[in-house]
């Protein structure tokens, strides 16, 4: 292994050196461009590169960004009401929750078990109430409400991949 090692750091003040370093440049250069153009593609039963793949995943992120939309704007109607509703607050708090699922999704890490689903519920709790100031929105029936959409909510979007995303 040494000897390997030490002839390859010899090799580096060889003449031919500048030469080699220019064509394995070169040859990945060409790679990334037949990856990119859908000339080539890779596909392992953990990783899959080039053209289709990112097709597939812009596929799977439309989808899921599209049911999250609709799923939190769809509670709207179904938030609880007090004399001193503010629709505006409302909704802008339902964007940062959209906001973070959008998050979630671009990052590609979402999973049902129980731990990961607490942790998410937990992170949109927070995000809500940082925003509020009725105690109607801190009880513990609320609570489970959301809690409740956002287990629905990551389940859904598990499925979405498993669908969309078949590789």
């Amino acid at each position: 292994m040494d000897r390997a090692v030490a002839e390859f750091f010899h090799s580096l003040g060889s003449p031919s050196a500048p030469w080699t370093a220019l064509v394995i440049a070169a040859a990945a250069v060409f790679l990334v461009y037949m990856l990119k153009s859908g000339m080539l593609a890779v596909k392992t039963d953990k990783i899959m590169l080039g053209k289709e793949a990112a097709e597939k995943e812009q596929v799977v992120l439309r989808r899921q960004v599209e049911h999250i939309q609709m799923t939190i704007n769809g509670t709207f109607s179904a938030i609880p009401r007090h004399p001193k509703f503010d629709e505006w607050r409302t909704r802008f708090v339902l964007e940062k929750v959209i906001d973070e699922f959008v998050n979630l999704c671009m990052f590609n890490h979402l999973d049902t078990n129980d731990y990961y689903i607490h942790l998410k519920q937990n992170a949109i709790w927070a995000i809500v109430q940082k925003y509020i100031w009725n105690e109607l929105y801190q009880s513990d029936s609320f609570r489970s409400y959301v809690d409740t959409v956002v287990r629905e909510l990551i389940i859904d979007l598990v499925n979405i991949r498993k669908v969309y995303g078949k590789y």
